[in-house]
């Protein structure tokens, strides 16, 4: 039951996170407090810095901002209607599908690299066969 907000910490909890107000705005409203903005600032930043208003603040945060962001659904759903629309303008349209071929993967990016990976117990070699090594591939790097 420790866990369990007060009716005036959800209050707060709300007006801070989907009301935007200020911790001390907020404090005011929900305790109804006419306290200084000195005290008000002392108990509002006590109150937000508790772990379950924390946690409640950012679950209603969450929830005002999910449907604010388009999911992958929406942009190709939205990306496939305007490379269809013939009254949006040609580079328009192209730039739609390029879109939406990236997000479908229809694109291969091919990195080429130079030179030879090889692994090999050093461990084996004395120190005077690993500097002849090390010379031979300085003098070979460029070959």
């Amino acid at each position: 039951m420790a866990n369990k907000l007060t009716s005036k910490e959800d209050r707060f909890c709300t007006l801070v996170a989907v009301d935007e107000l200020s911790q001390r705005q907020a404090y005011r409203q929900a305790y109804n407090s006419h306290a200084s903005d000195r005290a008000a600032d002392v108990s509002a930043s006590r109150l937000a810095n508790k772990a379950k208003i924390r946690l409640r603040v950012e679950e209603l945060r969450a929830i005002v901002i999910s449907p604010a962001i388009a999911d992958r659904d929406e942009r190709l759903r939205i990306w496939s209607e305007m490379a269809r629309d013939n009254d949006l303008k040609p580079i328009d349209r192209l730039r739609a599908s390029e879109l939406l071929a990236k997000a479908e993967g229809d694109f291969i990016q091919r990195v080429e690299t130079a030179g030879i990976t090889a692994t090999v117990a050093l461990s084996e070699y004395s120190t005077d066969d690993l500097r002849l090594m090390l010379a031979y591939m300085r003098e070979n790097r460029n070959s």
